[in-house]
């Protein structure tokens, strides 16, 4: 394709979206701050002066919820809202938590994590934190432990609750 036709066909498209953004009543400020978009970029996208990035035509054309559309002359085709619908239903997929493995708060009162497991412990002081309940002897055939922080700190200062740490949603 000569350069003259890429420059029009940049301009023309730039000429379309500025003035479909316009009859939304979007303004550049808007989409510089509600998607991201740098001026510079929708200022290039606009006016089609210079090359830009699919990545900030397709965020353009995101914020002023325009459709889009390629095809090819013998039918093929690819149609960007059914393409982010699939990856949506993809991401949906993977994120979705089982949540009878969700783990629930237990009072070390009442019991304590298996020795060298590292859980997620609340302390009323610090808050929450990673943390691991080391053996570090043993009385009279009973096991003792004490609680190591993540920084390596042995003897910290007990927690009131841990949990196990779940497992990640795209394990």
């Amino acid at each position: 394709m000569r350069k003259e036709i890429k420059e029009v066909s940049r301009h023309k498209i730039g000429e379309y979206l500025k003035s479909l953004r316009e009859e939304k009543g979007i303004s550049t400020y808007q989409m510089t701050k509600e998607h991201g978009i740098r001026f510079e970029a929708i200022q290039a996208i606009e006016e089609g002066s210079s090359n830009y990035t699919i990545d900030n035509f397709l965020t353009y054309i995101s914020a002023i919820d325009c459709y889009f559309y390629l095809a090819n002359r013998d039918g093929k085709h690819l149609d960007h809202d059914d393409l982010i619908a699939k990856m949506k239903e993809q991401e949906d997929e993977k994120l979705a938590l089982d949540l009878s493995n969700v783990t629930q708060w237990v009072a070390v009162s009442n019991q304590l994590p298996n020795f060298d497991e590292t859980v997620l412990v609340y302390c009323s002081i610090y808050g929450r934190f990673l943390a691991t309940y080391e053996h570090i002897g043993d009385f009279e055939g009973e096991k003792y432990g004490n609680w190591r922080d993540f920084k390596g700190n042995l003897g910290i200062l007990p927690p009131v609750y841990w949990m196990k740490i779940p497992e990640p949603p795209c394990g």
